[in-house]
């Protein structure tokens, strides 16, 4: 995919996560899978994304597989999770990415 004219990156919403974010806010993985312990500073980097950013960006197939690079690092799209609204309540869901909070403190990133 482009980015919009003028822009050199695709901008995105996106939070890093534990392995236990998922069952913490009951947003429920409709497919692949959540972030496991594994996933940590020394293994390939990896993200979860939401229903909305898997139908706007694969809308034929499917995101699970799928190697984004965020940050100029390349994640492979390991889940896909239920739309919540993450902005307000009346908010219509949007795309938004979730990556590993173990694999971003391994590279000194700031956390949410």
């Amino acid at each position: 995919h482009e980015p919009p004219r003028g822009m050199t990156a695709i901008p995105i919403s996106y939070h890093d996560v534990g392995v236990d974010y998922f069952r913490v806010m009951a947003m429920p993985i409709l497919r692949g899978r959540a972030f496991a312990p594994a996933d940590g500073p020394d293994a390939p980097r990896v993200a979860v994304v939401n229903e909305s950013f898997s139908r706007r960006y694969w809308p034929a197939g499917d995101a699970v597989g799928q190697t984004i690079t965020v940050d100029g690092t390349p994640h492979v799209i390991v889940g896909v999770a239920r739309d919540v609204r993450m902005r307000s309540l009346g908010a219509e869901p949007v795309p938004f990415l979730f990556r590993s909070a173990e694999q971003r403190r391994a590279t000194g990133g700031e956390l949410l």
